[in-house]
């Protein structure tokens, strides 16, 4: 159980780095105009699957620890980064033409959920 909480608590680093970068690269390809491309494809790809792990260690570890009120807040918060995160990118992919605005909108609204999710339950991001 340890190993899965270790796993959990240290994912969140890569899951914080994956959506800096891409909102980062999100924000310059806005300020640029620069197209859409394979690059923002993929590390779009990368931080939802990386979320999408974090949030399956969560789970797990729900039915394995005790639970206390300060996961409750931590819980509805990862679910709405999760929930922005794939929502902005499955909006993006239908959109005629791909763009980094609903990328940068799902990378920005779900870093402010994790990071709000991270101070739920007393931790820092750091």
């Amino acid at each position: 159980m340890k190993m899965l909480f270790y796993a959990h608590s240290g994912l969140r680093y890569l899951v914080l780095l994956a959506c800096v970068i891409g909102l980062g690269y999100a924000i310059y390809g806005l300020v640029t105009k620069k197209d859409y491309d394979k690059k923002a494809f993929i590390m779009n790809i990368v931080y939802i699957s990386l979320l999408d792990l974090q949030v399956l260690l969560g789970i797990l570890l729900i039915f394995m620890i005790n639970f206390h009120s300060q996961l409750i807040g931590h819980i509805v918060m990862m679910l709405l980064a999760i929930g922005s995160a794939h929502a902005f990118s499955s909006k993006n992919k239908k959109a005629q033409e791909p763009g980094f605005k609903f990328m940068a909108l799902g990378f920005g609204i779900s870093l402010i959920c994790i990071i709000g999710g991270i101070m739920a339950i007393g931790r820092s991001i750091i």
